[in-house]
């Protein structure tokens, strides 16, 4: 059985639960609207908007709550289908960039793992250091002097919301001091 919902059909709790349990009861993945994830959004986005009292704080958090966790089920299921079925008929756009994502993963951690297992240490040094000099795309969330690269070049002064590539592990240690978010390119 498949389900669809039409362009008049509204995202709420009821439609959101209605769509995670037929996904649930059954082995195949189910064809939903290709808006699905965007309707959600906009569903929880008007939730968060509406401004309430006390006791209908907790109701709206709750509620909110329940989704993630319907949302969260939904895609684990569906993508675990689609790796069992070796299909991604009726994935979703978003779904096929998660599980491409997902692959990335699990083929760099063969190759680690292999590297590992066969003695490549040299390999993965050279991971190592590739990994701590890579140019990373940031954004600063306050001023920032000039910081010494892990590459050993200087990169800066930052402003606030500057946009800018710096060595990944600098980026790190900036991100782990809150100082900067990182932005990952499509």
């Amino acid at each position: 059985m498949s389900f669809s919902m039409t362009e008049n059909d509204k995202i709420n709790l009821n439609s959101l639960y209605v769509t995670a349990s037929r996904e649930m009861e059954t082995e195949l993945i189910q064809e939903i609207n290709s808006n699905f994830y965007i309707d959600v959004s906009l569903f929880l986005d008007k939730i968060k908007a509406e401004e309430y009292d006390n006791v209908e704080i907790k109701i709206k958090d709750t509620l909110i709550g329940i989704s993630l966790d319907m949302i969260l089920l939904l895609i684990k299921s569906r993508l675990d289908k689609s790796l069992k079925l070796h299909t991604t008929k009726n994935l979703l756009d978003i779904e096929q960039w998660m599980l491409d994502a997902y692959r990335k993963f699990e083929f760099d951690k063969d190759v680690i793992i292999n590297a590992i297992l066969h003695g490549r240490y040299k390999f993965i040094q050279s991971v190592s250091e590739e990994f701590k000099t890579k140019l990373v795309v940031v954004r600063f969330l306050h001023d920032m002097d000039i910081i010494m690269g892990f590459d050993l070049s200087n990169y800066g002064p930052f402003k606030c919301e500057d946009i800018a590539t710096i060595p990944n592990k600098n980026a790190q240690v900036l991100i782990d001091k809150k100082i900067i978010e990182r932005i990952y390119p499509s």
